[in-house]
């Protein structure tokens, strides 16, 4: 039987996921060899870009 498909679901970021949203960012920097970035994302950061989004 196949699976049944089903669309991703997007939740608005925020403040309050800004600790979520750089440990997923990071965690190919902090433990794969493969990744396009090399430097930590931090949460100043994604607080800074954060709010340019929906």
């Amino acid at each position: 039987m196949a699976a049944e498909r089903t669309s991703p679901q997007v939740r608005k970021g925020g403040e309050v996921r800004v600790e979520a949203l750089t440990s997923a960012w990071n965690h190919p920097v902090r433990e794969t060899p493969i990744t396009f970035v090399s430097a930590f994302f931090t949460r100043k950061g994604a607080r800074a870009w954060l709010p340019s989004y929906p």
